[in-house]
């Protein structure tokens, strides 16, 4: 295989590994309040993903950095594109200024007291 044709399977087995590994945590995520074991089966879940991103990246080394680099690349492309789908999938656009994570209640000096 030609150097471009290796890299251009890099990017695009990067794109197939991303959407793999994020598609499946966000499955994963979906289904653990309906599991018996939720930390058991979200271990498991992580070891898969992480052993076949681990192993195509392990597989494309032997083209050297570049072919790295256009596999990571593909592979955040995909998280992009796996955020986006999601979020309209479940309700749209957060509100800007609004964050993902859990809010505090304390106060923005940190000082908790009354």
């Amino acid at each position: 295989m030609n150097d471009t044709l290796f890299l251009l399977v890099a990017l695009v087995s990067g794109f197939a590994a991303g959407v793999l590994f994020f598609g499946g945590l966000w499955l994963t995520v979906r289904r653990l309040p309906t599991m018996k074991h939720p930390g058991l089966v979200f271990l498991l879940s992580y070891v898969v993903r992480l052993a076949v991103v681990l192993g195509l990246v392990w597989w494309l080394s032997r083209g050297g950095l570049p072919a790295i680099g256009l596999c990571m690349a593909g592979f955040l492309v995909a998280r992009f594109v796996l955020i986006r789908a999601v979020r309209s999938a479940v309700g749209g656009e957060p509100e800007p200024g609004a964050s993902a994570a859990v809010t505090s209640t304390s106060s923005p000096s940190g000082d908790d007291s009354e």
